[in-house]
């Protein structure tokens, strides 16, 4: 389902049974307050006005099914430096909320995404739509939500996957594994490690300074072979598409 406010959940059903999946789109963690007219209110600097009420968290809006899903996929949009201190935004009295707002009408900003992915527990997580400023930083980001998650959930078996999404990230969610670009096969997530790598060159074709996130069968590999085995991989992708080989069963001398 997807409105004007919200979109997802999903569930398909799979020769390996019914998964469900929640895609986040362009949707803050609480939803905006409505005035007697129906539209949002509006703040003096025109800004929306949040109804920030735990009971109108997004993650409060899912059927109770959707409770650790097997996939989301998060938006976390641009994001401020105030989100990174530790104070409990929940315990603020309402006008200290709304002097120190750090969520946002249209994306989950990094307190949102931790709160959705803490109260969710998804088996997999893949972060998209990172602001401009994140681009150097979104994998110690995503590594530190990782393990924000495991500290806060340490007594669970099942960990969340946080990975960051990337035109090179290829999910089966029929298989629940990612495509490796070093077996050039799909691996189960638990097999699965990913790591920032600059492109080749020569594939180069969108964003010319940014890393991308490249997935390997435990353990990856050290640098240099880790380099050339991305290198053989674009080298496949310029000949026969992304994702190349097994994933749409072309063999491999």
């Amino acid at each position: 389902m997807i409105t004007l406010d919200m979109s997802g959940p999903f569930t398909f059903d799979t020769n390996n049974g019914r998964r469900k999946v929640i895609f986040t789109g362009d949707t803050g963690l609480f939803p905006t307050k409505k005035g007697a007219s129906g539209e949002a209110e509006r703040d003096q600097k025109e800004n929306p006005v949040l109804d920030i009420e735990v009971t109108k968290a997004l993650y409060n809006q899912y059927p109770e099914e959707f409770i650790n899903p097997d996939l989301i996929v998060a938006h976390i949009g641009s994001i401020k430096e105030g989100e990174f201190t530790t104070s409990d935004f929940m315990k603020l009295s309402k006008k200290k909320q709304q002097e120190k707002i750090y969520f946002y009408p249209n994306h989950l900003g990094l307190r949102g995404l931790v709160m959705l992915l803490d109260k969710l527990r998804p088996k997999v997580a893949i972060i998209s739509e990172f602001g401009e400023e994140l681009k150097t930083i979104r994998f110690d980001l995503i590594r530190g939500i990782e393990k924000m998650l495991e500290r806060r959930r340490a007594e669970m078996q099942n960990k969340v996957f946080v990975i960051p999404g990337d035109l090179t990230v290829v999910y089966d969610i029929n298989r629940s594994s990612f495509f490796c670009h070093d077996t050039l096969d799909f691996q189960p997530v638990s097999e699965v490690e990913f790591l920032e790598m600059d492109e080749p060159e020569e594939s180069r074709f969108y964003c010319r300074d940014v890393k991308r996130t490249y997935l390997f069968k435990k353990p990856a590999p050290e640098e240099n072979n880790a380099k050339y085995t991305v290198e053989s991989y674009h080298l496949g992708v310029k000949h026969h598409g992304q994702p190349y080989c097994k994933c749409i069963g072309i063999k491999v001398a």
